[in-house]
Order: C-alpha cells, then structure tokens, then sequence
C-alpha cells in the first residue's frame, strides 16, 4: 500500500510524467477481498490466478492493502504446489511492447515483495521461493514459458535477490544480477523495495534495492534504491512475453504467505534529435561570386515519432546532397524511431552584398525533442576577382607527405588545394635486403598498390653464383594488405629477425653475389630483380658503402616499381634507389 492515498489505485492507461510514460500501476487499494482466489480473475481487476496444489490462492487484500499469494487459502489439507498471479502485458500502454526489444524506450518496473520465510530455499519441488515475474510467455510458471524474474530463494543460508532468465518454467534459473552491495545480499522475511530497468538498445538490465525493514513496504517508486550492478542479456527480448505477475512455491506448512505492492511499470521513450557540431564558422566569398563553398553537420534521432524538420535561417541554404538541391528546409523521415547520422551540406547564399552574417542559426527539431541548433557565421568580401595562382613543382616528397608550392596571387584570402591520394605503384617490389653476420638474411618485399595482393600469384627465385637458372625457389602465399610488407628470412636467422619473419625460406640463403627475383606468375614477367641474374660478381655488387655484402639495404622511400628486366651487366640500380645500413641492422 503507497504511504500517499491514490485517488485510483490501478491505472492502464497512459499517464506521462516527465519523459516517463506509466504503462501500467496497481497499490492494490480497489478491488479488495478478504476472501482468497483459487482460480480465475481475482474480482474485476487485471489479475488473475493459476495454481497448482488445492489450497493454494490469491487475493487483493483490504488491510493492509496489498497482494498476497498463500499455500492456506482454504480448510482443504495443504500440499506443496505454487500460485501465479499474473496480468497480462497486452494491457499495458503505448509504448510498452510485449516484445521487450521492441520497446521505443527504457523499460522501468517497480515492485515491494516479501515472504515470510527465514531461509527460502528455492524453486526446487517442495521448497519455499517468491518471485516476481516481470515478463514471461506462460500463466503455469512453474514448470514451463521463459522469461525474465525477480526470485528469492535458493539453497544454501544466504539468499540474495537475485535478477534471473528462465527457460521451462521459474524452476530453472539462471542468474543475470545478484544482489549484493553491504546488507543487500541475504534476506529472510525483510520488506523489500525492487527497481529493475532495460535498455533495449544495448539489452543492459540493472537492478536496484532497498530493505524496507521488517514492519512494512514504502513506495519503491520514492526515495534511494541502491544499483546491484548491470548486465547486457537478450536471450528473450526478442521474445512475445504476455505476463507480469507474482509468484510464490512450497510445502505444506500453514499459512505461508508471500506479499507484494506498488507495482508499477513505466517507460522512458528515447526521442532526441542530435546535430554536430553545434557551430559552423569561415563561410565566404567576395561580392559577386557565391555561394560559398559547402561545409556539414550531421543530424540524427532516437525514439523519434515524427519527422525532423531542418530550418536555414535568411542568408544560409541547407541540401542533403553535395553540390545541388539547396533550398531553405529539409525533412528526415524516420526509421523504426530512429534516424542515423545525417549528413547536411550549408552554404551561405549566393548574391548577398558585403557584410557579415554572423550567429545565425538552423534549427533541427522534431515532435516531442527538444530543438537543437547549428550557428552558422560567415561573410561576404569586397574586391577583385583573382587570378588563377600558377603552381610550382612539390618539393620534400615522400610517401606519406609532401610541399606543396604556387605563386600567390593578388586578392586571394585562401587557396584550396585539391590533392590526388591514390597510389602510382603498381606492382611489389624487394623493399629490404639483410647480408647480415652468419645466416641473418632476410629480404622485404612491398606493397604500395593501393588494394590488397593475393601472394599466390608471386614467386621468388635465388639465383646463387651466377646461375642463369633458379637455383631456390619459393612460392608465396597468403594475402599481402595495402602499405604492408612480407618478409623472408633464412632458415637460420637469428630469433630478432625470425621474430618479424611471414615465411622462413631457404630462398633466404644468398650471399652478396647471389641475384634475387621477384616473379609475377599472372603477368609472366619479374616484378623486381636484386642484382643481375647470371653474373658472378665475384664477392658482391657496388662501392662501399653501397655493396652488396655485409650490410642491409633499404630501398629509398622515391622507388615506385621494382627492376623488371635483368641488366646487362652489374647493378646499375644500386646507388640511386637503395640506401645503406650497417650490417644486422633491422629497420
């Protein structure tokens, strides 16, 4: 019974307070007997009883006024059985769904229980368990439907409330929240204060407790109920769960009672609009040559129930596509209650004269969310037209970055540079060359192409002491993913170069007058070549520092392709693409 006297004690229609929507309320103060229900509706109310055992029942009671479920209901002998008393949740309000995934919104339920037992054991047949079922698919829940509870009562001599899934019925649990934060985690016969909530959007569930002490209920719904912790479960929301209700098992002790009150269900629907960022500034061009150019928000929504409205104030125009379509208002319908991120493009107004055109602002807003706002700022120019600026050649290239250099030209506040990022590599080559001490060898090979290579179309040959023909040969395999490199290492390398190796090959066993090639078996033809295939140098190729030899050699970072015909004579590659390390370096 709620401390504070209700007018209307059970309420099923929609009565929102805030951004909460009560789906479903009962104090059970109307509709009171003292007389049991044992099967059926109990009076004219939501709920009705499902039992098993003959003196098992149910009943609205008048003082105090709460529910109470009992194995005593009449003179007939007890027998250990159970009681369910249950409503059904077709009932419940807009915009609670049966189906809890589909709810638009967070789920909240309420709910005071008690039994009077010192140690429930459980839900095991004949022993003492309460639970409150906060949706399940079945009225005999004992032993069959699946759902979601609140249950006390388990072996052992602590007994915990415990958030559980059932599946075949509320005698076979399995925990998802058990209670225990300090004097939370054992309960008897304590009066008991129950928040659970679910997110339907990520299935999070947490549950929240009090104990009320040990001489009556308060309103779950009033003051601290303290987390027990959150879990994320989904087994059965995806589920139609058409009863709530009370629950409560045992023996055939008299007059064991279990009490419940203040059931309340309510949900939080989750309509927003979202914009970012909140501000856009640097709109401009001179008199004479707008618009200006575009820049973007997104704009998005949850739990929205109508579509959002985009508003341009005076001197900006709004467009959902680049470059065209630019106009005064948009509309974004929703999706299932949601709407993603949205790109909008804005741009100030062509024709407008010198000015600025500061802290104006588009409106984002939709039925029940509250507006939110894009200030835009920007400016019109005076001045000549410009002339176009002249570029020069780039300077400080390398992979990843480089100079950029034009001649300024007059009247010009900014220059765009539009930039082609795309790769002009278009095949693998030999990256990196190990001649280290002993048999420290390993060879890199690149890709730059921009996509990802299937290894299976390369094959790489040794050709030791000058042989025209392969004297080792190893096929690749594998994928090799843009900007990444594969190495080859010697069957006896030591465990520094082993440990960053993609294949341990005897490929790999080449001294500083071997040649290496790297052969791409789609095209027929080498994709790079190390040396010069059937050529005995003697002991190495090049001038020290550039040689062949006892030393590890790193392509320069400005090589875009590999050697793909064999040289005549020597390496004439040598000094103007590779750069040289000492010997077992490792880059």
């Amino acid at each position: 019974m709620r401390k504070i006297i209700l007018a209307v004690s059970l309420l099923l229609g929609f009565a929102a307070i805030g951004a909460q929507t009560t789906v479903f309320a009962d104090a059970f103060s109307a509709n009171q007997s003292t007389d049991w229900t044992t099967e059926g509706q109990i009076g004219s109310s939501a709920w009705s009883v499902s039992r098993s055992g003959a003196d098992w029942g149910a009943r609205r009671n008048s003082d105090p006024a709460q529910l109470e479920l009992t194995n005593d209901a009449s003179a007939t002998t007890n027998v250990a059985g159970w009681v369910f008393s249950h409503s059904s949740t077709s009932g419940f309000s807009l915009p609670y769904n049966s189906t809890l995934a589909s709810t638009d919104g967070s789920v909240t339920w309420y709910v005071n229980l008690r039994q009077v037992r010192a140690d429930p054991a459980g839900f095991g047949s004949g022993n003492y368990g309460v639970a409150f079922i906060l949706a399940g698919t079945s009225t005999t829940a004992n032993n069959s439907g699946s759902g979601y509870a609140l249950a006390l009562g388990q072996s052992g001599s602590t007994d915990p409330l415990r958030l559980v899934k059932y599946s075949a019925g509320i005698s076979s649990p399995t925990n998802i929240i058990t209670s225990n934060t300090a004097g939370l985690s054992d309960f008897g016969a304590d009066y008991l204060s129950v928040k659970v909530t679910y997110e339907p959007v990520s299935n999070t569930w947490e549950m929240f407790l009090r104990n009320d002490g040990t001489t009556g209920f308060t309103d779950p719904t009033s003051g601290e109920l303290v987390s027990q912790g959150t879990a994320v479960d989904n087994t059965y929301t995806s589920t139609s769960l058409s009863y709530m209700g009370a629950y409560w098992q045992g023996s055939t002790a008299a007059i064991q009672t279990a009490f419940f009150d203040n059931i309340t269900v309510q949900v939080t629907p989750n309509i927003a609009v979202n914009v970012y960022p909140a501000s856009i500034s640097g709109f401009s061009y001179m008199e004479g040559l707008g618009p200006s150019e575009e820049q973007t928000f997104t704009a998005s929504g949850t739990g929205i129930v109508s579509d959002i409205i985009i508003s341009a104030p005076t001197h900006y125009e709004i467009s959902a596509t680049s470059g065209s379509g630019f106009g005064s208002s948009l509309t974004v319908s929703p999706t299932r209650g949601d709407i993603p991120p949205t790109t909008v493009y804005v741009r100030l107004k062509a024709e407008l004269t010198t000015g600025d055109y500061n802290a104006e602002d588009i409106s984002v807003s939709s039925e029940g969310a509250t507006t939110m706002y894009v200030t835009c700022s920007g400016s019109v120019t005076a001045g000549a037209t410009p002339a176009v600026p002249l570029a020069t050649s780039a300077t400080n290239v390398a992979y990843s970055s480089f100079t950029a250099n034009w001649n300024a030209v007059q009247y010009t506040e900014s220059y765009r540079l539009d930039v082609y990022t795309g790769s002009d590599i278009e095949d693998l080559f030999i990256s990196e060359y190990v001649e280290g001490t002993s048999y420290n060898k390993a060879i890199e090979i690149y890709n730059g192409t921009g996509d990802a290579v299937d290894l299976s179309n390369y094959t790489v040959y040794l050709y030791a002491n000058g042989a025209a023909t392969p004297t080792n040969t190893l096929a690749l395999s594998g994928t090799l993913a843009n900007n990444d490199v594969y190495v080859i290492a010697n069957t006896q390398a030591g465990s520094s170069i082993q440990a960053v190796a993609d294949v341990i090959s005897a490929v790999a066993n080449y001294n500083g007058d071997d040649a290496l090639a790297l052969w791409n078996e789609t095209t027929a033809s080498y994709s790079d070549i190390f040396g010069c295939i059937g050529e005995d140098p003697g002991t190495l190729w090049g001038s020290d520092p550039l040689v062949t030899a006892e030393k590890t050699l790193v392509r320069k970072s400005s090589v875009s392709s590999g050697v793909t015909i064999n040289p005549q004579t020597g390496f004439p590659g040598l000094a103007t693409e590779w750069d040289s390390y000492s010997q077992d370096t490792i880059s």
